[in-house]
């Protein structure tokens, strides 16, 4: 396309300048042949009329003047114009310029009444100033005619033809003086009339012979010398000196001088003579126009095949050059598209796994010499290696802000560990129910803010600082999530003892599991219970978290598992676009313990999160017996693992509404303790996770009896009362102190 459109406009070019060469040339070639044709048929017309003219007039003027002669010419006249033919159908294929030219006369002859005037002359009928006009008026169209044919543009054929047409008129004008002469010669007078019409084309006669003179060539005006040098001619001349000073009598007329006896016998000679000057000079013009047609074909023909191999030449160089600029600006097209879609990504992927990259040697220049696809080349190395350091330098940055989120959280965390620690302390000093109340209620809030702060080190690539290595019932587990999230007593547990989860990953599942119920929670009507029920699949566990609110619309949900289970991004920098924090920890998690979450509609119209726990992460309760849980099972990541490669910004999962189910809170329903010991610790591990055993170390009146229940539970759709809220939460944290203190040197980390 590059070097089709130039070469099909120089093919354009040339072709308009070759077809008007070749027409100018064939057109003058085919006015050569027409003339050589035509003219001379035209000429000899225009004579016999003229002559006919002559005669007709003297006629009307003379009786005596012979029929037999006037018949004759007229024969003469016929044959002449039945020659031409159809002189219509002849210029209708004649070039454009013959046929403006020619056809006025042409129309004229077919409308020219001729026989019409000739009956009326042999009746004397006609009047002699009508047959003038007639007759004059159609010699006149032929002259003009044949003028404005032969006005050609080329300079050595206007200087030929220029004086053929003068000399034309001079003959039209001579006759014309011999047909008034001819009109007085029989009386021997001219009348006044005849006087002043005599002297219109002696006027035009003479200026043309003068203007002749001026343009003519030497040899054309010794050719015309031989006519106007004879006596006859100088004879002509007296009588029309004669005329001219002769004196008028009474009534304007005027003798004719003696002179004029052989004023017949001279213009005879001269009109003759002038003729077969006509028809030489027709003859010489008609050749150099052929010629000069020949000529202009052979230049226009090898100037088009000169313009053909010039167009040729250019089209195959434009198409060369074009052809080499094109697969120029496809190598650099490539090299861009593979910057852009292989190197550039595979340097931020290396970056996000924390490689050391080399600007200068990934930054490939590309060399495509200096003109200007060199000059783009250029542009392009420079944009590449501007591009590399800013991916390198936003990479330094990113990690920058990650230590320092990290670093900022953990700092965060030993406060809160601190403040945990106290609350142990305080709740064990303290047994009033009412300030136990106020401390388990601290801290739940304190627990929340642990796992907040574990946020940020999740977010900024680290891991929890919780750990351990015993394996943990996953009843335990979800219980411990529990005890994580705010509305805690909405959420009802549902699972057996029969399977455990490995240490390293209990604090990572306890964090998972509580961000989704903290989102079911906190985007649930209140009252509204949360249900969390666990069952056993082929590949793992299934752990079913459901709410009862209004759900997402179904590309909600697809774009929130598409979130979940691909590979985060970890780009701290991007987190402020997004508000979701909670999918992003969830997916950090999810895809560092190859955990699998799906959100789907649930049946009571809410939101069912499904987290299927893989087989690598459980213990068996038949393991643990047979002593096979590290033999067989891999290790999870350890805390100080490398951060993940990707961040996935998350947040608020579902509002939803829905019909609070009457269910007992899942810190009225625990089981007692399955963690570990302090004493089963291998040396310098960290504790394990704090279990809480409900009711371990409650007064007798707080316990489970067989009796009724003191607070009957509320009909559905009603909040719980606040003495019921109270009993529960003392039951819950008084369990959950027993469990810190049956396990002396555990603390919160």
């Amino acid at each position: 396309m590059l070097a089709l459109v130039p070469s099909a406009a120089l093919i354009l070019l040339w072709a308009a300048n070759a077809y008007r060469s070749l027409t100018e040339g064939l057109d003058l070639s085919r006015q050569a042949e027409l003339g050589r044709s035509l003219d001379p048929k035209l000429d000899t017309v225009r004579w016999n009329l003229e002559t006919e003219l002559r005669i007709s007039v003297t006629r009307l003027a003379d009786p005596r003047t012979s029929l037999g002669a006037l018949e004759s010419q007229r024969n003469m006249t016929d044959n002449s114009i039945k020659k031409l033919g159809d002189l219509e159908h002849r210029l209708q294929q004649a070039p454009e310029k013959v046929r403006t030219a020619q056809m006025p006369f042409a129309v004229a002859l077919r409308d020219f009444p001729l026989q019409q005037l000739r009956t009326q002359i042999n009746q004397r009928s006609a009047a002699t100033s009508t047959v003038m006009e007639s007759f004059t008026y159609l010699i006149n169209k032929q002259v003009t005619s044949a003028f404005q044919a032969r006005q050609v543009p080329q300079g050595p054929l206007v200087s030929q033809a220029q004086p053929l047409s003068m000399l034309i008129i001079t003959s039209q004008a001579l006759h014309l003086e011999d047909t008034l002469m001819s009109q007085g010669l029989p009386s021997g007078t001219m009348s006044p009339d005849q006087r002043v019409a005599f002297m219109t084309p002696l006027g035009l006669q003479r200026s043309m012979l003068n203007y002749l003179a001026s343009i003519q060539s030497p040899a054309e005006q010794s050719e015309l010398a031989r006519i106007t040098n004879t006596a006859a001619w100088k004879r002509m001349a007296a009588v029309e000196n004669a005329v001219v000073a002769a004196r008028t009598d009474a009534r304007g007329g005027m003798m004719l001088s003696p002179g004029t006896a052989q004023w017949r016998s001279d213009l005879n000679q001269l009109e003759a003579g002038l003729e077969d000057l006509i028809r030489a000079r027709t003859a010489r013009l008609l050749s150099a126009q052929a010629d000069t047609a020949a000529t202009i074909l052979r230049r226009d023909i090898a100037a088009a095949l000169a313009g053909l191999a010039a167009v040729i030449v250019s089209a195959t160089l434009s198409w060369r050059v074009s052809r080499s600029l094109l697969h120029r600006m496809a190598g650099l097209r490539a090299a861009t598209l593979d910057l852009a879609t292989q190197r550039l990504p595979a340097i931020v992927a290396r970056l996000n796994r924390g490689e050391t990259v080399d600007v200068e040697a990934e930054a490939l220049d590309l060399d495509y010499g200096t003109d200007q696809v060199g000059q783009v080349a250029e542009a392009f190395n420079a944009v590449q290696r501007t591009g590399i350091r800013s991916a390198v330098e936003l990479a330094d940055t990113r990690r920058g802000l990650q230590k320092a989120i990290v670093l900022s959280a953990r700092r965060s965390q030993s406060l809160v560990n601190g403040q945990l620690a106290l609350l142990d302390e305080l709740e064990r000093k303290y047994q009033d129910p009412e300030v136990l109340t106020d401390l388990y209620q601290l801290d739940s809030q304190t627990s929340q803010l642990r796992r907040y702060e574990e946020n940020l080190l999740i977010i900024g690539g680290a891991w929890p600082g919780r750990r351990g290595n015993q394996p943990v019932l996953l009843s335990d587990v979800l219980r411990s999530a529990v005890g994580e999230v705010s509305q805690y007593q909405r959420i009802t547990v549902s699972a057996d003892d029969s399977v455990r989860l490995i240490g390293p990953a209990v604090a990572a599942v306890v964090h998972l599991m509580a961000e989704l119920m903290e989102n079911a929670a906190k985007f649930s009507p209140p009252f509204y219970p949360v249900s969390v029920r666990v069952d056993t699949v082929l590949k793992g566990v299934s752990v079913e978290i459901e709410d009862r609110g209004i759900g997402m619309a179904e590309t909600e949900y697809a774009d929130a598992n598409l979130r979940l289970a691909q590979p985060p991004v970890s780009d701290v920098l991007s987190i402020g676009q997004d508000a979701r924090l909670g999918l992003l920890v969830i997916t950090h998690l999810a895809v560092r313990l190859g955990i699998t979450v799906t959100l789907r509609p649930s049946a009571f119209g809410g939101t069912s999160a499904v987290v299927l726990i893989p087989q690598g992460l459980l213990v068996r309760n038949t393991e643990l017996v047979h002593g096979t849980e590290h033999s067989n099972r891999p290790e999870a990541p350890a805390a100080d693992a490398v951060p993940p490669d990707h961040l996935r910004r998350s947040g608020q999962f579902w509002p939803f509404d829905g019909q609070r189910a009457a269910a007992v809170p899942a810190a009225a329903t625990s089981d007692a303790p399955a963690g570990p010991t302090q004493n089963d610790r291998a040396p310098g591990e960290p504790p394990p996770l704090p279990q809480r055993t409900p009711q371990a170390s409650m007064a007798q009146e707080l316990g489970l009896v067989p009796t009724p229940h003191p607070h009957p539970p509320e009909p559905p759709g009603q909040p719980p009362s606040p003495e019921r809220a109270a009993h529960t939460l003392s039951a819950f944290q008084r369990g959950t102190a027993h469990a810190r203190r049956s396990s002396p040197g555990s603390s919160r980390t």
